[in-house]
């Protein structure tokens, strides 16, 4: 005995309380299978006699009866467990104590090992403390592959029909149905009182027929769970039912339309599956299903309104062209048009899916949500209207809405993405290709951008790229957008942010290439600690008039061209800097530059704005035009400050190059503690303004004869020789090269 059983306490009830108990009868089961019934009987009635300590039997003092492997047959008397703390347990601990027939009325037992065929394993209703383990038998089933028998019944109920899957596939498929109609026989089935089929792993065909499930309540499932229940194709019309380890392979797993209450578990099926075909709807739930082409409600007009989990489709799922998709689908994967395709509805929510091109609602309206996705070419209402929310998600060329109203986070797309036409809705922390962020031919960029990246004609640009030239497209449509909206520490190309459009949002902490922020155009909005490219700002590579700066960029840097560049610039300036011909170079000055630095014909031919604490190079503040504005503690180079032109305005604690201050024009303004150098104070032609506390080289402050009657120099320097004014033109303590202190 002890070298067969080597442990008797592993045939105790696994419960801690089973193992105090110590009794064991052992029934050999060696002879015929009657003979062997009537020594289990008879064991059993011992046991029932046996009182240890001649107390009540508890689980602390329980009696096993270990059987050994073997046919039992009972005949029309079917074995009865009607005592509690008897149990019954096979001595291998396998499914091979072969019984005809059995009935548990008792509570407090454990049974394990118990095989009734296709006979009764019944159980009584209402008993509290059993266990069943690894046994078999018509409305029963366990097995150790199932730790739990809740995964075989939907809601809930405890019968169950074994269907045995070993005979030719035509023979399980009759036996299948067999079981099936002996289900459908069976009165008072509820949704709280379900019959399961539970069918053995095997190839089950019914040909033409197919295997239909028409009643509601009787659920089918493999025996392993797994997608080994081989079928040549099934028709679901009942409702409520779970449908488990179903296999058809490439055949059709055909669901009638809108069955809400529907379950499918790993089970898989070919085109056209799961609720998949034209006009179908798919409302019920799959989990860890496989469909072909066209599947969960997919196909033309199809709806998916269920719930999928952990499912794969081919083309064309998850309703499709004009379909709507107002479910939610989790950890899914499909090919092209699929979640939605073309002129279809988004509403629903997908978690963590991944699909081709055209799919995430291709054209139509994503109203929905989607989160932690994939898509390709033209995905996420890349052709539609966007107005839900898009987190963490990919996407190709022409994605995340032609016209964007929602919120999209964290997302990454191609070309032409995230409000190609119109961007209104918010995103933050998104990657984009060229021409994204509203850039397209309609209204533009009017939404909010944190953290986002683009490329060449990004964030409301007008421009298009002709061999990296930028052109604004044809005259006969509107190709002039309006930026209005606002970024933040976000990145663009060449023409981006509103290039070749009106500006007037707002920018912080961005960073664009040539003719950005409104460059080629009208900058009428605020920039603060941006930087641009060439002809940025509102900066135009020619002379008109139209070309605007008229808002304010606080500590922004431009290149060439830039803040007004050959336009006019009207607006202020703080702390930026840009380089040749900028802040109205080349035309006109009329705003507020503070701290500013330029390049050579910076800040206007024409200037009469107000300057603070800016720096130019040659040409600048006014150069061969007017300066009729003020400038205080400001450094230009040659001919700056009007040097061939008129300077009326005034200019404090200023320094310009040979010819500045009106250097070969006319000086009629007011200029204190300015420095200049040769020819500089109208020197090369008329001085007929003020001069104080300045000082300059040799043939300034008028030439010969060009010191006029209004002329005033008081405390002025010169490395030359001071002109005769004419009469009524004052010199007071003027010191010229020689030191001499000239008084007239």
């Amino acid at each position: 005995m002890k070298a067969i059983i080597k442990n008797l306490e592993s045939y105790n009830h696994p419960d801690d309380n089973y193992l105090k108990g110590r009794n064991y009868l052992f029934v050999i089961g060696d002879n015929t299978p009657a003979k062997n019934a009537k020594e289990l009987k008879q064991t059993i009635d011992l046991a029932k006699k046996i009182l240890p300590n001649k107390t009540a039997r508890t689980a602390a003092n329980s009696m096993t009866i270990i059987v050994a492997p073997g046919i039992y047959t009972f005949g029309t008397t079917k074995l009865l467990l009607d005592t509690p703390f008897i149990n019954l347990v096979s001595m291998t601990g396998n499914r091979d104590v072969f019984i005809d027939g059995l009935s548990v009325t008792a509570n407090n037992i454990y049974v394990k090992g118990v095989d009734t065929g296709t006979n009764a394993f019944n159980i009584a209703d209402g008993l509290t403390g059993c266990t069943f383990e690894k046994c078999t038998g018509l409305n029963y089933v366990s097995d150790n592959t199932v730790q739990d028998l809740s995964v075989y019944q939907k809601n809930s109920g405890t019968n169950y029909i074994l269907v045995s899957g070993t005979g030719t596939p035509s023979e399980n498929a009759a036996k299948l149905q067999v079981a099936y109609d002996a289900a459908k026989a069976i009165a008072d089935k509820s949704a709280t009182n379900r019959i399961t089929l539970v069918v053995y792993p095997g190839i089950y065909t019914f040909g033409e027929s197919k295997f239909i499930v028409d009643t509601q309540y009787i659920d089918v499932v493999s025996l392993t769970g797994n997608a080994d229940v081989m079928l040549d194709g099934i028709t679901v019309t009942a409702n409520d039912v779970l449908l488990k380890g179903l296999n058809c392979g490439t055949n059709a797993f055909t669901l009638a339309s809108d069955l809400p209450l529907i379950i499918t578990d790993t089970c898989v099926g070919g085109e056209y599956s799961f609720g998949g075909g034209n006009f179908s709807i798919f409302s019920g739930t799959a989990n860890n299903c496989t469909g072909g082409n066209n599947s969960f409600g997919g196909g033309a007009y199809g709806t998916f309104s269920g719930t999928a989990n952990n499912c794969i489709g081919g083309r064309y799922c998850f309703s499709s062209f004009e379909g709507t998709f107002s479910g939610t689908a989790t950890n899914c994967k499909c090919v092209d048009y699929s979640f939605a395709g073309y002129f279809s509805t988004f509403s629903g929510t997908a978690t963590n899916c991944t699909s081709g091109d055209s799919s995430f609602c291709a054209s139509g309206t994503f109203s929905g949500t989607a989160n932690n996705c994939v898509g390709g070419y033209g995905s996420f209402c890349g052709q539609g209207i966007l107005t839900g929310t898009v987190i963490y998600c990919t996407g190709g060329n022409n994605s995340f809405g032609y016209f964007l109203s929602g919120t999209v986070r964290n997302c990454i797309g191609g070309n032409y993405c995230f409000g190609y036409v119109s961007f209104t809705g918010l995103a933050s922390d998104c990657i984009g290709g060229d021409y994204c962020f509203g850039s397209g031919f309609d209204s533009g960029f009017s939404g909010t951008a944190i953290n986002c990246i683009g490329g060449d004609c990004s964030f409301g640009s007008s421009f298009y790229l002709s061999g990296g030239v930028p052109i604004i497209g044809p005259a006969d449509i509107n190709y002039t957008k309006i930026f209005s909206g606002t970024v933040h520490n976000c990145t663009g190309g060449t023409c981006s942010f509103g290039g070749g459009s009106i500006f007037s949002g707002t920018a912080r902490y961005c960073k664009g290439g040539n003719y950005s922020f409104g460059g080629g155009n009208i900058f009428s909005g605020t920039a603060i600690d941006c930087v641009g490219g060439d002809y940025s700002f509102a900066g135009n590579p020619t002379t008109s008039n139209s070309i605007l700066f008229s808002g304010t960029a606080t500590n922004c840097i431009g290149g060439q061209f830039s803040f007004g560049g050959y336009g006019i610039a009207s607006g202020t300036t703080i702390n930026c800097k840009g380089e040749y011909c900028s802040f109205g170079g080349g035309n006109t000055f009329s705003g507020i530059a503070n701290n500013c630095t330029g390049g050579d014909g910076s800040f206007g031919s024409v200037a009469s704005g107000i300057f603070k604490n800016c720096q130019g190079g040659d040409y600048c503040f006014g150069s061969s035009g007017t300066f009729s504005g003020t400038a205080n503690n400001c450094t230009g180079g040659y001919a700056s400050f009007s040097g061939g032109g008129t300077f009326s305005g005034t200019g404090r604690y200023c320094t310009g190059g040979d010819s500045s201050f009106g250097g070969t024009g006319t000086l009629s303004g007011t200029v204190i503690s300015c420095t200049g150098g040769l020819a500089s104070f109208g020197g090369g032609g008329t001085f007929s303004g003020t001069a104080m506390f300045s000082k300059s080289s040799s043939s300034s402050f008028g030439s010969t004869g060009h010191f006029n009657s209004t002329a005033r120099a008081f405390y002025c320097r010169s490395t030359g020789t001071f002109p005769t004014p004419t009469s009524g033109g004052r010199q007071l303590m003027c010191i010229d090269v020689n030191n001499n202190i000239v008084t007239i």
